[in-house]
């Protein structure tokens, strides 16, 4: 349960006591859809940041000490919706683009030091995850997602962006009203 602290400091220790680890990927998440409009709980709401928000920080402090000890690697899971929200999830495309963030800013600070910081920014990948999107949504395997994950880390890459994620970053920065509104047109015509 990556939002209870006695939860990650137990597997912290018990991992610990096996030699530790030499790779940290940050992927649990929760994504609700909802209308502020509708009064959606504030309880799955705060619930929501603290699994895709607080969970990834929880985890990094827990486990940091041990990786500055050897060659290893954070791996942060966000989405291409760090670029570009999509208007049904809220919480979930404000937690991935905090992760994006502080994902930059802990690899700037880790600069020099044993640990490598990357970003994996997979599209919409066919988990149960995605089950509420609308159907026109493409949809990557995973088993696609994973070795796109590899071949980048291969590559040396710090940012991993497969498939339409890529096409999310730059359309986010050419034309940002357009992309928004792409993005979210299956919403708009649907209500």
């Amino acid at each position: 349960d990556v939002t209870s602290d006695t939860d990650v400091w137990a597997i912290r220790d018990r991992l610990a006591a096996d030699g530790g680890i030499d790779v940290l990927v940050n992927n649990a998440g929760v994504m609700h859809f909802f209308d502020v409009t509708d009064g959606f709980p504030l309880a799955k709401q705060l619930q929501e940041v603290d699994i895709d928000v607080n969970g990834p920080i929880r985890l990094v402090d827990a486990f940091l000490p041990g990786l500055l000890e050897r060659p290893s690697m954070i791996i942060n899971v966000s989405s291409g919706l760090a670029w570009v929200p999509y208007v049904p999830a809220p919480i979930y495309s404000g937690a991935k683009a905090f992760v994006h963030a502080w994902t930059i800013a802990l690899r700037a600070q880790l600069v020099g030091t044993s640990v490598r910081v990357i970003e994996l920014l997979p599209p919409v990948t066919d988990t149960p995850l995605a089950d509420g999107l609308h159907p026109s949504f493409e949809r990557m395997d995973p088993a696609e997602l994973a070795d796109a994950l590899i071949r980048g880390i291969e590559k040396g890459r710090d940012e991993i962006a497969p498939g339409q994620s890529v096409q999310l970053k730059w359309l986010s920065r050419l034309a940002p009203r357009f992309i928004f509104g792409q993005l979210n047109k299956a919403v708009n015509n649907n209500g």
